[in-house]
């Protein structure tokens, strides 16, 4: 019986008598690292393109993707709908957080381009010249900011 996508091999340990077979933990431990080296394939594919032969982002994380995508289907036996499936998921939680970035950047230049920035300088300067004591006041601010 071939064993549903994204279940996890060591949990089908075979008994004898209530006691572990050995042979069993030994190819589920096997079958562990194995399933190890492909969850971090894609990690290392990308780091090595990255960091190692100095590639751009551009083309080092289709490399990694593409790593991932036969380490899940190979390795793991995962299905080749829901490996698109939670493909088409990470894309949409990237789409999420660039839009979020976007728009911090565009609030950032907004306020550069307005005047915005020297206002804020001006008014921390008024409080305080000490940039220690403006650095504890801006870690306030953001923590209150961020608890909302």
């Amino acid at each position: 019986r071939k064993p549903e996508p994204g279940t996890f091999l060591l949990n089908r340990i075979r008994f004898n008598g209530g006691k572990t077979d050995t042979v069993a933990n030994n190819l589920n431990e096997e079958r562990f690292i194995m399933l190890a080296m492909f969850a971090v394939l894609p990690i290392l594919a990308a780091l090595i393109l990255m960091v190692g032969l100095r590639w751009p982002a551009t083309k080092a994380m289709p490399v990694a993707w593409a790593c991932a995508v036969l380490g899940a289907m190979a390795g793991w036996g995962l299905d080749a709908g829901y490996v698109a499936a939670m493909s088409f998921h990470g894309l949409i939680t990237a789409i999420s957080v660039l839009i979020i970035v976007f728009g911090a950047i565009l609030i950032l230049y907004t306020l550069q381009y307005s005047g915005g920035m020297e206002t804020i300088q001006y008014g921390m300067q008024q409080i305080t010249g000490d940039r220690r004591v403006q650095a504890i006041i801006i870690g306030f601010m953001f923590a209150a900011f961020i608890e909302g």
